[in-house]
């Protein structure tokens, strides 16, 4: 099902369950100021354009293992968010994934063969870390030179694969001032 900007602008909502699906759909949470977790079920292969742009509460988003791209400005201006591990599964990362993004120091990949980028964040001081044997493909690609990339300090993926805690169990399309949490 297609939610693309279904839920732009609920400056209340605090937490969202992903259901089973295969992508979040465009400008799915734009401007979803005080979104602060996100539960994504394995299963999403794609998260689409823009759709969690300037949810600026947001500092921590777990990604499945079965996600292969994300598209262009994913989580552009989520200016709380501090780091991002992406599983290896990745193979594409759109155009200012994580432009705006003042609170970011380090994304963690694990993919071996580097994933096609172009520019993902315009932030100084942001560290690439990759698997050790990875190294010397990531500082070979074009599109990966311009980033401090490190080695062999890859953690283990973070999962989030049980639903938020204390979640409102009833879905809301239309606005409302109370509304906390969604499950769609």
């Amino acid at each position: 099902k297609d939610y693309s900007g279904a839920f732009v602008r609920m400056h209340s909502l605090t937490k969202v369950k992903i259901p089973a699906t295969k992508e979040i759909s465009s400008a799915a949470f734009v401007d979803c100021r005080s979104l602060v977790d996100i539960f994504i079920p394995e299963g999403v292969e794609r998260i689409c354009r823009d759709a969690f742009v300037s949810c600026t509460a947001l500092k921590e988003v777990s990604l499945p293992q079965t996600l292969t791209v994300l598209e262009r400005g994913v989580f552009y201006n989520c200016t709380s968010l501090e780091e991002i591990t992406i599983p290896a599964t990745v193979k594409e990362i759109g155009d200012y994934a994580f432009f705006e993004c003042s609170n970011l120091h380090s994304i963690y990949l694990h993919a071996t063969t580097p994933p096609r980028i172009t520019a993902i964040t315009d932030t100084d001081g942001v560290t690439v870390y990759v698997p050790a044997e990875a190294l010397d493909a990531y500082k070979k690609d074009f599109n990966w030179q311009k980033y401090n990339i490190e080695n062999n300090i890859v953690p283990n993926i973070k999962t989030k694969n049980e639903p938020c805690s204390k979640m409102t169990p009833t879905l809301s399309l239309l606005p409302s001032p109370n509304l906390r949490a969604i499950m769609i």
